[in-house]
């Protein structure tokens, strides 16, 4: 999930520095840290969204607890 993170985001702000390249803008340092870090937390929220919670997480615990007892024996 990290690895797809970072990288979506050093594409989404390659993508917005030659952007600012073909308007004839400078490439300012100031840019590139506000599109990276602006695509970094927009592409993991969205990563971090998709995966999905289990609400009933301590419902389930002893359920797998008594489940493994009883392939136990």
């Amino acid at each position: 999930m990290l690895k797809k993170v970072l990288i979506g985001a050093a594409l989404f702000t390659v993508g917005f520095i030659i952007k600012d390249l073909r308007s004839g803008e400078e490439v300012l340092l100031e840019n590139i840290l506000t599109y990276g870090g602006f695509a970094l937390a927009v592409i993991a929220f969205k990563e971090w969204v998709e995966v999905p919670y289990d609400w009933d997480k301590h419902k389930n615990k002893n359920k797998d607890k008594d489940k493994e007892r009883e392939n136990l024996n």
